[in-house]
């Protein structure tokens, strides 16, 4: 399948108005007094799609969506575009031009938000790059003009390099059809062990 980046942009654009996004940067961030959506496209390749206002000082915010068809727990790094013309451009976690403070990473298929602190990551990433490539899941995705090359880090992983914060939805009433003791025990997973999750609701379909 060919991704399109425009269609992407555009993808992106809506999502960053979601409800559901905005729920979750505000549990991150408790003490925001507003957030900017950016919507220059040269402000963007920098690195920042939104500005979380905090008395303390402003954050930098670039959002990465992961698609909606299942839960993950890894982080898709996208590290060189390779283009049709024979050029060969950084990705977001190779590029030292970004200036975010966190990649937000949100998994859309249960909204769940991985704040990434962007100088960990990129260390992090400079330091194992070669083993990583060849140890996990690394593909490339054709785009109109270009193909991007990327490898799938398991979240265990980088949690040996960086605290990685993690922000789930808020906790809805519990549904008729589900038993009070399977309810606790999501409510408890969501809240202290959301990297659980995944694994977890895949043996409780009645949840998804």
């Amino acid at each position: 399948m060919t991704a399109d980046f425009q269609s992407d942009l555009a993808n992106e654009r809506n999502d960053t108005r979601r409800p559901e996004l905005r729920a979750l940067l505000k549990a991150a961030f408790p003490d925001a007094t507003a957030m900017k959506i950016i919507g220059d496209l040269g402000i963007q390749k920098m690195g920042v799609d939104a500005v979380i206002r905090r008395p303390n000082g402003d954050v930098k915010i670039d959002f990465k969506f992961r698609g909606e068809n299942r839960d993950y727990d890894d982080f898709c790094l996208e590290y060189s575009h390779d283009h049709d013309d024979g050029r060969v451009t950084l990705g977001w976690v190779e590029d030292q031009s970004k200036i975010c403070d966190f990649f937000a990473y949100v998994r859309k298929k249960n909204w769940v938000l991985s704040l990434l602190p962007r100088e960990r990551l990129q260390l992090a990433w400079a330091a194992n790059k070669s083993k990583w490539i060849t140890d996990f899941v690394s593909k490339r995705t054709r785009n109109k003009t270009y193909w991007t090359n990327w490898c799938a880090v398991p979240r265990t992983t980088l949690l040996a390099f960086m605290e990685i914060v993690e922000v789930v939805p808020p906790i809805t009433e519990k549904p008729n059809k589900i038993a009070q003791s399977t309810w606790d025990a999501f409510v408890w997973l969501k809240r202290y062990h959301p990297e659980r999750l995944a694994d977890w609701l895949a043996s409780h379909p009645e949840l998804s």
